[in-house]
């Protein structure tokens, strides 16, 4: 009689455990179908072609830059420290950075051309989205630092119109960036609008004339850039990324296999990866995987809507739930039965750290990228002002209406930016990702400080 109770106990736990196995290994695949139900339901993009939809070949600026890129001199380090230190407004030979300049301007010409076109795409999308390379990025930047120190040598020989001429090309190239939503592309973008300011600082200290058609060109060219939209835009991106990722990895199993355990983390028995790796079907890991970063995802494209000043504190509370929902439930000697390693990295490559956030790093760079914008326009304002009047203005909004249609705000706390009018100049500042207002005066302040000559 024992037996056969102790038999039928052993029978009921078996399928006990047996049904909880099942329900175990089922519940990714539920999830991810009720994750894609819910973006489609909510009208999100889930194609490449639906954010970044086809140009006509003769609207794409690629392959002209590729073509500058081929003329672009080899400098040296020295000859791009003479540059850094001339943009920098610092005392250098006029004759060494003439000469540098001289060998680049085939390509500099070649660059101002293709910034007149209205699109510029680089990448290919493939079905391993994560296997594009942005060669073309370091090459921009490399032309954006010479097109500004070209702007500089410009203004030192008094022609206004051709320095003018290289900042236009810059905004334009700004724009151009914009078109393909990469973390990459937006995040150089923080760069370029930090070398127009550097130009228009050196314009504005030596008060020098500019024609009101050529102030408004700026401000327009400078306007078309849309902070807001690029970080949804790239947030569904990245939901598209992943979706085509995991499909990709779902067709090809012993890739899937290698990301899998090359991001999982050591145990004392399994080396090579966690319990999951071993135990849980390869397409039950790739799920589980797959919904946590269209979840995580998610959460970021919602704070992106809700625009500026950003939650902050919101980007803390993100990286907190990641950590969360990627850590390892049940451990014991090392083994780890749930299979997030993939995500883990994804969410934030090399673990989690305890100071700063992870997920807000990009909207902190397109912040400080439209504190830039904002302080360029209101820089050219100022300039319209004293050019028609004289002097400067006490406050900024007695800018409002002729020479802006509001005061701008600071993107990092949604008040406006800050002015201050004294006897050497004037300067315009954000308080910057810190929420710390030093005045504008810390080197790495978001600022513009116009010093008189």
């Amino acid at each position: 009689m024992k037996r056969l109770i102790l038999a039928t106990l052993a029978v009921l736990v078996v399928i006990a455990a047996g049904y909880y196995l099942r329900r175990g290994y089922r519940a990714p695949f539920d999830a991810l179908e009720r994750e894609l139900r819910a973006l489609k339901e909510a009208g999100e993009p889930l194609r490449y072609e639906d954010i970044v939809p086809p140009i006509p070949a003769n609207l794409n600026a690629a392959p002209i830059y590729q073509k500058a890129f081929g003329l672009l001199p080899n400098l040296s380090f020295n000859e791009w420290q003479v540059l850094d230190e001339f943009r920098n407004g610092r005392p250098v030979e006029i004759v060494k950075v003439r000469q540098i300049l001289k060998r680049c301007q085939p390509a500099l010409a070649l660059a101002r051309k293709a910034s007149k076109l209205p699109h510029a795409r680089w990448v290919k999308w493939q079905p391993n989205p994560f296997s594009i390379e942005f060669w073309h990025l370091p090459k921009l930047r490399e032309v954006a630092r010479l097109l500004v120190a070209d702007a500089l040598l410009r203004l030192n020989d008094g022609d206004v119109k051709g320095s003018i001429e290289n900042l236009a090309a810059l905004l334009r190239m700004v724009h151009q960036m914009s078109d393909e939503p990469f973390a990459g592309n937006l995040a150089v973008t923080k760069i370029f609008f930090v070398l127009t300011n550097q130009a228009l600082q050196a314009i504005l200290s030596q008060q020098v004339k500019i024609s009101p058609s050529q102030i408004k060109q700026l401000q327009s060219l400078s306007s078309h850039w849309d902070g807001d939209r690029l970080l949804i835009r790239h947030q569904q991106l990245m939901l598209v990324a992943f979706i085509d990722f995991f499909d990709w990895l779902r067709t090809n199993s012993r890739a899937a296999r290698e990301y899998l355990q090359a991001w999982s983390e050591g145990c004392l028995i399994y080396p090579e990866g966690n319990l999951a790796a071993w135990v849980l079907p390869l397409h039950s890991q790739l799920a589980s995987n797959e919904v946590f970063l269209l979840r995580y995802h998610r959460r970021l494209l919602s704070i992106a809507r809700r625009g500026e000043p950003y939650d902050w504190h919101q980007f803390e509370l993100t990286d907190q739930w990641a950590q969360r929902a990627t850590s390892y439930g049940f451990k014991f000697r090392g083994f780890a039965f749930l299979p997030l390693s993939l995500a883990r990295e994804f969410a934030h490559p090399g673990g989690f750290r305890e100071e700063g956030t992870v997920s807000g790093s990009l909207f902190r760079d397109i912040a400080r990228a439209k504190a830039h914008q904002r302080i360029f326009q209101i820089g050219l304002a100022l300039h319209m002002f004293w050019q028609e009047r004289g002097h400067y203005p006490e406050r900024l909004s007695e800018l409002v209406p002729q020479y802006l249609p509001a005061v701008p705000k600071d993107p990092f706390d949604g008040k406006p930016l800050r002015y201050c009018l004294d006897s050497n100049g004037f300067r315009v500042w954000s308080i910057g990702e810190n929420l710390k207002d030093n005045g504008g005066i810390q080197a790495d302040d978001i600022a513009i400080f116009v010093s008189l000559r």
